[in-house]
């Protein structure tokens, strides 16, 4: 079984990198995949279309903007389950923007967009998710200026979380430094205990 960009190999469903891919078809597609099995689309399908438009090309970006804006809860949802695997990319914004605009009084909803900001795969250092965050509240900041007050209101409430997380991640990198600080000068001060003559 072969579609555009997509065959299906034994059990496994492959995206054929060499071939161009039509945003408008993958989502009607997805569309399909997402109304047979909403609870795992995005571990299925979505991380399927999500490689199949890696960094979430403009093209795709757009056609699932436009899918949010002109559909309902159901596509906006079925929107979230693939932006949840590109890992906070700044091109799924947009999208994103779309969602809070038409969808800020849905808690449930709220949560899966910060959870697709805050996404971040492999981190490195004691303040690696910091410094994760800190790219994320930058990339909200030309939202404090969008001209529809929910995603005004989203990204200011979204970046005063973000301060206080990662205020959060620096109390225990800083308390385990000074813990290892005190244990290395305790080391140089000769009062380790000498040995028996």
């Amino acid at each position: 079984m072969r579609q555009q960009g997509i065959e299906r190999l034994g059990g496994w469903w492959v995206v054929d990198e060499s071939e161009p891919k039509d945003p408008g078809l993958a989502l009607l597609k997805g569309i399909a995949w997402f109304s047979h099995n909403q609870a795992l689309f995005q571990y299925r399908g979505g991380r399927l279309l999500s490689s199949a438009f890696p960094q979430c090309s403009p093209e795709f970006a757009a056609a699932l903007a436009e899918l949010v804006r002109d559909g309902g809860n159901a596509e906006a949802t079925f929107a979230l389950a693939i932006l949840q695997n590109y890992e906070g990319e700044v091109s799924t914004h947009a999208v994103l923007k779309e969602i809070v605009a038409k969808y800020v009084d849905d808690p449930k909803g709220m949560s899966a967009v910060k959870i697709s900001i805050e996404s971040t795969g492999v981190v490195r250092g004691e303040l690696g998710f910091a410094d994760a965050w800190r790219e994320r509240k930058a990339s909200l900041a030309p939202r404090l200026e969008d001209e529809r007050p929910a995603v005004r209101g989203f990204a200011a409430r979204h970046i005063a979380e973000l301060d206080q997380q990662i205020a959060n991640e620096h109390r225990p990198a800083e308390a385990a430094r000074e813990m290892r600080n005190r244990d290395y000068d305790g080391a140089d001060d000769g009062s380790e205990e000498k040995g028996g003559d």
